[in-house]
C-alpha cells in the first residue's frame, strides 16, 4: 500500500535531522511538558529523530488503518454544490471503506504559567524560539491571538517587525507558527550584536517589551483598521 516507503522514510528523517526543525522539536517538547504528563501535542507532527529511524512499513500502515477512516473524516464542499449528487459521489467513493474503531481523545491541556528553557547547539545562524500555551477553536479567544498576532508580527509595519528588524537590528526577520499553541521564531543577525542592542532591547527583551506595551496600551483604531 505505501510505495516507496523505506526511501521516503529516510528523505523525511534527513529534514527532521535539520537545525531548524530540531530546534522547533525541542521548543515544543519544552513548552507543553508543561502541561500534561502526557501531552500529545508535545510530539512533531513527523516524530522524534528516533521514531523516523526505527518506523517499518507494517507501522505506517497500522497508523493509517486507525485514523485515516471514514468515521474520522471531515469533508468540505465549497461551490455550486447539488447536496444529494454530492452525497452520492462521498457514498460512492468511501463508503466501501470500513469504519475503524477510534482511541479515546486526549484529555483537554491545561494552562500553566511556569517557564521553560532549552539550548540547541548546531552548525546554524543564531535563533531565537518562544512558544506560548494559548486556546483554540472552538472557543472565540482563538480569534484574539488572530488579531494579536497581527499586530505584533504581520508584516513590516508590525510592532516586532519595526523594533527588532528595522530599529535594533538584532533580527533578521520573524515567522510565527500558529499551530499547536504560538511559536514565534526569530533568526538573529548574531549573538553579539543581541547582546549589546540598545537600552537592553534585545531579541527576547524586545519581545517581552512590546507584549507588555499591548498589554498596556489598546491599540489605535488606525493600526486595528489596518
Amino acid at each position: 500500500m505505501l510505495r516507496e516507503f523505506y526511501s521516503e522514510r529516510d528523505v523525511v528523517r534527513e529534514e527532521r535531522a535539520s537545525p531548524t526543525r530540531a530546534t522547533l522539536a525541542q521548543a515544543r517538547g519544552a513548552a507543553v511538558r508543561l502541561g500534561l504528563p502526557r501531552p500529545p501535542y508535545r510530539r512533531p507532527v513527523i516524530g522524534w529523530t528516533g521514531t523516523c529511524s526505527s518506523c517499518a512499513a507494517p507501522d505506517a500502515e497500522r497508523f493509517f488503518r486507525t485514523w485515516y477512516a471514514p468515521n474520522n473524516t471531515v469533508l468540505a464542499a465549497v461551490g455550486d454544490v447539488d447536496p444529494a449528487a454530492f452525497i452520492a459521489l462521498v457514498r460512492a467513493a468511501f463508503g466501501p471503506i470500513p469504519a475503524q474503531p477510534l482511541p479515546p481523545p486526549p484529555p483537554p491541556p491545561s494552562r500553566s504559567s511556569a517557564a521553560s528553557a532549552v539550548a540547541l547547539a548546531a552548525d546554524a545562524q543564531p535563533e531565537l524560539l518562544i512558544a506560548w500555551h494559548k486556546p483554540t477553536l472552538p472557543t472565540t479567544e482563538d480569534y484574539v491571538f488572530d488579531l494579536v498576532d497581527g499586530l505584533l508580527t504581520s508584516g513590516r509595519t508590525s510592532r516586532l517587525y519595526r523594533r527588532l528588524v528595522e530599529e535594533t537590528q538584532v533580527g533578521v526577520r520573524l515567522q510565527l507558527q500558529r499551530a499547536p499553541g504560538r511559536a514565534l521564531r526569530q533568526p538573529l543577525h548574531d549573538r553579539r550584536h543581541a547582546a549589546r542592542a540598545p537600552h537592553g532591547r534585545g531579541g527576547r527583551a524586545g519581545i517581552d517589551a512590546e507584549i507588555a506595551r499591548l498589554i498596556a496600551e489598546p491599540p489605535a483604531a488606525e493600526e486595528l483598521l489596518r
